[in-house]
């Protein structure tokens, strides 16, 4: 191992330009726990899932989506900010409980 503190700025800057974009160095660097490549082939898994989903009973009515493996890679979800009322009173219940700060999302 190098001590790379008593190396010579260049040198170190060219040792790092030289590493892969998946290698550990690099990833911290780009603060990611994932490789370019892999969330690309998740990103793609998920869509292809969708697709088949939308074609079946289920995706019709809008029931058991597939989880998303991008989404369980990186840590990110996407909230569903689609509510939905059955009728205006039960649209202004939850309006009240979202102006008095008791909102819980449904």
């Amino acid at each position: 191992m190098f001590d790379y503190r008593r190396l010579p700025v260049p040198l170190i800057a060219t040792l790092a330009v030289g590493l892969r974009d998946n290698s550990r160095v690099m990833m911290a660097a780009i603060d990611t726990k994932v490789s370019g490549e892999k969330l690309l082939l998740a990103a793609i898994v998920d869509y292809l899932a969708i697709l088949v989903w939308t074609k079946t009973t289920d995706g019709q009515k809008n029931k058991n989506k597939p989880k998303s493996i991008y989404e369980a890679l990186t840590g990110e979800t996407k909230a569903d900010d689609v509510v939905s009322f059955d009728s205006p009173e039960d649209f202004e219940r939850a309006r009240e409980k979202i102006l008095r700060g008791e909102a819980d999302g449904n």
